[in-house]
């Protein structure tokens, strides 16, 4: 008999935890708001995701035609403004949503339309979404900068995160365990 939660097909396709987030660039849909919030050089069109300022970073991955995406993009949003009103998290943890076959248009009017103060973005050609694996949408990535290496993925969540307040009592616990973890390295 086989298990089939042994399948392979099954199984998370792409980076998972504990590896990094590949290397991308996007394109600055609202320079006003997004810009300095995520401390990115102002003037420029394009930049890479490794250069958002901030130790973490969370990437919340959705499609404007996925009925469970639009269902949790406001508890993102949500979990956004609460990070963004913690004078702890402010600086350290940054967020952003990436329309995957999304148009930068779409990606504006929808920004518009909704009014979230998370900061949106278009992966038009689903290049990101190819690099990730082609997961099951919506999915969250939630990285710490590993300097040259790039992004560490910490958590990788696919579906909804549930209430907001609990989703980042959960963040502030993983960074309580990084910081842990970063403490203990450095002292061998």
């Amino acid at each position: 008999m086989n298990d089939p939660g042994s399948h392979k097909d099954l199984a998370p396709k792409g980076p998972l935890e504990g590896e990094l987030f590949p290397q991308c660039r996007l394109a600055v849909l609202h320079s006003v708001r997004d810009v300095p919030y995520l401390g990115i050089p102002s003037g420029r069109r394009y930049f890479s995701i490794s250069e958002i300022a901030g130790e973490y970073l969370l990437i919340e991955v959705y499609n404007e035609m996925c009925t469970l995406c639009l269902k949790e993009l406001p508890n993102i949003n949500r979990l956004f403004n609460l990070i963004d009103a913690d004078g702890e998290l402010r600086e350290a943890v940054k967020i952003l949503g990436l329309g995957a076959g999304s148009t930068r248009r779409s990606v504006a009017k929808f920004r518009k339309k909704t009014g979230y103060d998370l900061p949106l973005f278009a992966d038009e050609k689903w290049h990101v979404f190819g690099l990730l694996g082609k997961p099951v949408l919506p999915v969250l990535y939630f990285m710490r900068k590993g300097g040259a290496d790039g992004l560490r993925i910490l958590l990788r969540h696919e579906g909804s995160i549930g209430n907001p307040e609990d989703f980042l009592a959960h963040l502030k616990r993983r960074i309580k365990q990084e910081v842990v973890v970063k403490k203990d390295h450095h002292k061998h």
